[in-house]
């Protein structure tokens, strides 16, 4: 299993722009730039802990393709655990946790394209996530819809 989840979109862009760009998004949406075994990331929170999974954010800018890299670092339990867990599987924080996470990318890549997701080249995202944002919304309408009859 690889422990980061990757999405990549054709920009066709100077890299100039697009780094600038992303870097002044992932500052607005409160990451740092940190250094974690001779690798620079993006960091969003606190060191990993038992309640704790900070959002983690790598990006390349290649032949006109930005590549991002995504993931939650977690603790380690073992030599072979690297301590990172990718968006598309589960949590004890549940799948909330990660679909969030998964459209502030999509958020970005569409800042970053004129396209719609239905037009654009992205690649990365899966079927799964739109679902989850769906059964969301839903509950969402379902516990709003109880409350208000419940007050009535």
């Amino acid at each position: 299993m690889d422990s980061r989840s990757k999405y990549s979109i054709i920009l066709n862009e100077p890299i100039e722009s697009v780094d600038s760009y992303v870097k002044d998004y992932l500052i607005r949406e409160g990451f740092r730039q940190i250094i974690i075994n001779s690798e620079t990331i993006w960091q969003n929170g606190s060191e990993p802990s038992l309640i704790s999974e900070p959002k983690c954010f790598k990006y390349s800018y290649l032949d006109g393709t930005l590549t991002v890299e995504a993931w939650f670092r977690t603790i380690p339990f073992t030599n072979k655990d690297l301590g990172e867990r990718d968006l598309k599987h589960g949590s004890t924080k549940g799948i909330l946790i990660n679909a969030t996470y998964e459209n502030e990318i999509k958020e970005l890549f569409y800042m970053l394209s004129d396209d719609s997701i239905s037009k654009s080249t992205m690649k990365g995202f899966g079927k799964d996530s739109f679902l989850t944002i769906a059964s969301i919304a839903i509950l969402i309408v379902v516990i709003i819809m109880i409350i208000f009859i419940i007050i009535i």
